[in-house]
């Protein structure tokens, strides 16, 4: 089977990739304060978390493989254990904290990480 390890840290990169791109995509030029602008981002989330959500449900590889998910990833969905763990995943990834691991996010620790030096 797959090394529960690599398999976490295979994920997480791989969602916090997605989450980085759709930021550049909404808020890259833009001031990170604009309401509209964050709203574009977790609704870009939002839409992309659903859409992982019923390609994973439905083991539809076609459609894993048009949104990027990684193809040695795809093969854990056959696992209900595996399949429940990446829903849970992309729904607190990019659902219940669209800002966590953020660029938002992370710039603001980085500068308080700065001030506390």
């Amino acid at each position: 089977m797959y090394d529960s390890d690599e398999f976490l840290n295979e994920l997480d990169k791989w969602l916090q990739e997605q989450k980085h791109s759709i930021y550049d995509m909404n808020i890259s030029d833009i001031p990170a304060g604009n309401s509209s602008n964050l709203n574009k981002y977790c609704d870009a989330l939002e839409i992309l978390a659903h859409k992982l959500t019923a390609a994973i449900e439905n083991e539809d590889m076609n459609t894993l493989n048009i949104l990027g998910f990684p193809p040695n990833l795809q093969v854990c969905i056959r696992d209900m254990d595996m399949c429940t763990y990446i829903l849970d995943r992309i729904d607190s990834w990019f659902i219940r904290y669209p800002f966590v691991k953020s660029r938002i996010h992370l710039e603001e620790l980085r500068k308080e990480n700065a001030g506390l030096q």
